[in-house]
This record gives C-alpha cells, sequence and structure tokens, in this order.
C-alpha cells in the first residue's frame, strides 16, 4: 500500500476502536463525530478487505486480521512518538561515525590538524573526510547530507535554507625564499614591483580580493608563473626569487618548512571571514550541532 494515498489518520481510527470495542465511545475520544468515525471505518474496511470488527457479547470485537494490524499500528504509533519526543543524541565518546566536511586545500592546510586533535581526544571513534566541492555543488549536498559542514570563505553559498557562522577574520601575507636578499618585514611599492610573482589560480574566491587590491592601487604585478597548487609554493619560491601573496595561514604553515619566510605586502591587505556553513534540515541534529560546536570551539575566537 503506497503511503502516499493511504490516510495515516485510519490507524487512529483501529487503535481507539479496540480500546473503546463501542463504536460511539472510539468516535468521542477522537473528538469526531458518530458519522464521521463510522465513515473512515468503511474507508479502512475497504482497504483492508476485511471486516476488522465485528459485533459480539462484549461490543466490537476485532477479527484476527485486525488484530495484526493492531500491533503493527500500536508498534508504528509508539516508534513515531518515541522520536518526536525523544531523539537520541550523538554520543561523541560511543558512537563511531565519518564527517564530511568540505573545504579547501587552504583550509586543510591551515585547518585540519587542530580540529583532527580536537576531535580525536574527544570523539576517538570518530573520522574526518574532506571534500573538495565546488560553491554551486556545495548547496546540494548539504542539503542532501552528503555534506555535513562546509569552512571556508564562500560568498557563493548563498541558497536559502544554508546557515553560517563566522569563525575567524583572515588576511594575507607574502612569502619570500628564507634567503631572500630582500631583507625586512615589509616590502615597499617599489620592491614589490620589482619582483617577479607567482598566483595562485583556484575556485577559492578570497584570492580575489587581493587581487583587486592590488589593482585598485595600481601596483605594478609582474607575473611569471600561474599554479593551482598552493603546495608546491615553498618548493618554487625556495629555488628562486618570485614572490607570492597568499592567504595568511598558507603562509604560516609554509614557513615550517624552513625554505620560505613572511613579509607584510606593501599595501593594507583586505580582511575576509571564514564561516562553517549548514543546511537548516540539520540545524537541530544533535551530531551535526556537536559538530560545529567542536569547529566553533577549536577555530572560532580564541
Amino acid at each position: 500500500m503506497k503511503i502516499a494515498r493511504f490516510d495515516l489518520n485510519l490507524v487512529r481510527i483501529l487503535l481507539a476502536l479496540d480500546q473503546a470495542r463501542n463504536v460511539t465511545l472510539a468516535a468521542r475520544s477522537l473528538g469526531l463525530s458518530q458519522s464521521g468515525f463510522s465513515t473512515a471505518l468503511a474507508k479502512l474496511r475497504r482497504e483492508s478487505a476485511d471486516q476488522l470488527f465485528v459485533r459480539g457479547p462484549q461490543g466490537m470485537e476485532p477479527t484476527s486480521r485486525a488484530q495484526e494490524l493492531i500491533v503493527a499500528g500500536r508498534e508504528l504509533v509508539s516508534r513515531f512518538e518515541a522520536e518526536l519526543h525523544g531523539a537520541r543524541v550523538f554520543d561523541p565518546g560511543a558512537d563511531r561515525t565519518e564527517f564530511r566536511i568540505a573545504m579547501s586545500d587552504i583550509s586543510e592546510m591551515a585547518l585540519l590538524p587542530k580540529l583532527l586533535r580536537e576531535i580525536s581526544a574527544v570523539s576517538p571513534k570518530c573520522s574526518i573526510r574532506t571534500l573538495s566541492v565546488f560553491p554551486d555543488e556545495m548547496a546540494a549536498g548539504l542539503e542532501s547530507g552528503q555534506i555535513d559542514l562546509a569552512i571556508g570563505y564562500i560568498p557563493d553559498l548563498n541558497s536559502a535554507g544554508i546557515y553560517q557562522q563566522q569563525l575567524f577574520m583572515h588576511t594575507f601575507t607574502c612569502l619570500l625564499r628564507k634567503d631572500h636578499p630582500l631583507r625586512g618585514p615589509k616590502l615597499s611599492k617599489a620592491q614589490f614591483e620589482s619582483l617577479d610573482h607567482v598566483i595562485v589560480m583556484t575556485p577559492i574566491r578570497s584570492q580575489e580580493l587581493v587581487d583587486r587590491t592590488i589593482e585598485a592601487r595600481k601596483i605594478r604585478r609582474n607575473i611569471v608563473i600561474r599554479t593551482p597548487h598552493f603546495l608546491s609554493l615553498p618548493y618554487v619560491l625556495a629555488q628562486s626569487n618570485l614572490c607570492a601573496t597568499v592567504p595568511a595561514a598558507v603562509g604560516e604553515a609554509h614557513t615550517s618548512t624552513g625554505l620560505v619566510r613572511t613579509v607584510e605586502p606593501p599595501f593594507v591587505a583586505p580582511k575576509f571571514a571564514v564561516h562553517q556553513h549548514w543546511h537548516r534540515r540539520f540545524a537541530n541534529d544533535s551530531r551535526n550541532k556537536w559538530l560545529r560546536s567542536m569547529i566553533f570551539r577549536s577555530l572560532g575566537p580564541q
């Protein structure tokens, strides 16, 4: 029987009549008129192809088919009420699950190590899968539950039903090889323009902010390499006098290689907000709420 055409209110009719064994009393318990109850009972009889209840010395007696349906109906109602009033709460210490988080390679480099430490300490049976997803596919993934959360600067993720929470503000820095002849903590405009540059061409929208800033200030930038990869930058820069302008988290992560160092750009670097995003379908889901709280605790304002 297809749920689309079956009237679930008929389950209430079945259970009420089993409880009262009297049509008038059963109708009264549901706030229905006797004629309305009788009409619904007739429909239930047609759907089941059985009389369901027949008159006996103790009132309306259920048939064997009705008894089967009554057991199924009670179980259905009981399970639904249990879910409605007592939804299972995610237990991070005991549950085994895989969290699916959409993030860029920048976020993986800068945020994933700390996040993994925090989650593993509290939820040792859980694992993390990072996903590389284009912004136009991200909303559908969040709505379907294939993606639990998306983290980053994602201004295109503005579909109805997408919630967000700011984690922190971010900015940009410049990278040079560690023994670059230009010393000092900050580049002058003349020094910046005298250098050859490598830029990373990715779908990450934050890079557009620094490109627009450089263009708006009419600062020249001689670009000799365009690459889609942030991970290769330390090795490219270590063997050249090139300069790369990157998100500060990338710069900080790359300095750990010992191959490069960070310097301030010759302009006020733009700032941008990094958010975590989720769909409203999972706003009250205990598993999703726990993950969001862990991310905010790990990566939010310190």
